[in-house]
């Protein structure tokens, strides 16, 4: 099994566009809230190009606990025939120090074949930004090899601790059903080739 560190593609890009908010209503319990949001909009601007379309692409927004910076650890895990072969290790984003209306966003988008994937993390750019209804965002992109796959499985919410491992979404070959994203571990000798999208948040 190899495990294999990416290097940060470009780091602290300033977006001067809006991302969907989450309203705290609607958000599930715990420290670290997340919500898996629609591909439209203005979040389709930060899909790069035609290249990934809506079942490549994930956006997850991320609500942690005020006064805080927090690291943001990814990893990618590839499996075949049921075998751990790879370990792609994103390099560690730290947050700024959040606030009452900070959110974090994660975007997934997963090329295939020739498509590179690449990896982004936005949050809004408080030094940069002078209208709180219309922020600016700096930005965070990782490229990564493209993963090939037939069916996805994405986070819709969570709701958890600091310090737990979150998987945001598996992309499988083979196997007849949907894979569970809570026990992946025991479902991959079902599938060709599985990679799976993991996330660990701990506070600075």
């Amino acid at each position: 099994m190899k495990v294999k560190k990416i290097g940060l593609m470009m780091s602290a890009v300033a977006v001067a566009i809006g991302l969907v908010g989450c309203q705290s209503t609607n958000l599930p319990e715990g420290d670290v809230k997340i919500v898996n949001q629609q591909v439209s909009g203005v979040i389709g601007l930060l899909l790069e190009s035609a290249d990934y379309g809506p079942e490549q692409s994930t956006v997850a927004s991320m609500v942690l606990p005020t006064g805080s910076a927090y690291d943001v650890n990814l990893t990618v895990e590839q499996y075949e025939n049921g075998e751990l072969v790879e370990t792609i290790e994103v390099p560690t984003y730290t947050t700024d120090s959040m606030t009452k209306n900070s959110i974090v966003h994660l975007i997934l988008n997963i090329g295939q074949d020739d498509v590179k994937s690449i990896i982004s993390i936005a949050e809004v750019d408080h030094e940069k930004t002078t209208d709180e209804r219309n922020p600016e965002y700096k930005m965070t992109k990782t490229e990564l090899p493209a993963i090939n796959f037939e069916q996805r499985v994405a986070i819709d919410q969570y709701g958890g601790e600091l310090g737990q491992e979150i998987v945001l979404a598996a992309y499988t070959t083979g196997g007849s059903t949907a894979i569970t994203l809570d026990n992946y571990e025991k479902q991959v000798a079902n599938y060709t080739a599985i990679s799976v999208v993991k996330m660990n948040i701990t506070q600075k």
